[in-house]
């Protein structure tokens, strides 16, 4: 029998698989692509990311290739040319299957990626701070003046 080496291996020897294997456990794939997991990168990291080139890019992906779903006959049921990346650095995930051939699907992810990295490196706008002008005061502050005096009529005088 072959070793198991990770989080999941336990007394040296994988666990036997099936449809209750602990799905969701501590340490599976499915708590590293949950969303929760992903870094909180800022727009300068990101920026970083966007001057990369393609290859570097890749090279921090991996890459999961399944069959493409939709029109497209024997051409799309056969082939495995859908591709979903997902950059570990950053944790983004995008997917493409757009075109029958593969290579093309992990241009177009790559592109993709590029893309998110480029929009997400954008430094956030200085916010501008609103004062109200001393007009504006001086209209509420009289608005509310007559509304109090208005108030006041209201009351019950007692006339002696």
């Amino acid at each position: 029998m072959g070793e198991a080496r990770g989080r999941g291996a336990v007394g040296g020897r994988a666990s036997a698989g099936g449809a209750a294997s602990g799905a969701g456990a501590p340490g599976t794939a499915r708590e590293a692509t949950h969303k929760a997991t992903a870094p909180q990168l800022s727009w300068r990291e990101y920026a970083e990311l966007a001057k990369q080139s393609p290859e570097r890019i890749y090279r921090d992906c991996v890459t999961d290739v399944f069959r493409a779903t939709g029109p497209g006959g024997q051409g799309v049921n056969t082939t495995d040319s859908a591709v979903r990346m997902r950059h570990v650095p950053s944790g983004v995930t995008v997917v493409s299957r757009e075109s029958r051939s593969q290579l093309q699907n992990r241009q177009t992810c790559l592109a993709k990626l590029h893309d998110i990295f480029a929009r997400r490196a954008r430094p956030p706008r200085p916010r501008k701070k609103t004062k109200p002008t001393k007009g504006s005061k001086e209209r509420r502050l009289k608005a509310k003046h007559i509304r109090g005096e208005r108030k006041a009529l209201r009351s019950r005088r007692d006339f002696e």
